[in-house]
């Protein structure tokens, strides 16, 4: 996620996260995943969310 700029709306998060990590190796919870990463960055305050809709996340 970036630090600076509008950051990234969780369709682009989930988009970067299947670019990362291929479906065979996640397959249909890829998406669980990734969601549960970004809200356990967001509960230890690594990463905030950047207000406006979509609602943008960005690193703290």
């Amino acid at each position: 996620m970036p630090k600076l700029g509008p950051g990234v709306t969780q369709a682009e998060m989930m988009a970067l996260m299947k670019q990362a990590l291929p479906a065979s190796e996640w397959g249909a919870t890829q998406g669980w995943c990734a969601k549960t990463v970004q809200l356990d960055a967001e509960a230890r305050c690594e990463v905030v969310r950047d207000g406006g809709k979509p609602l943008p996340w960005k690193n703290k």
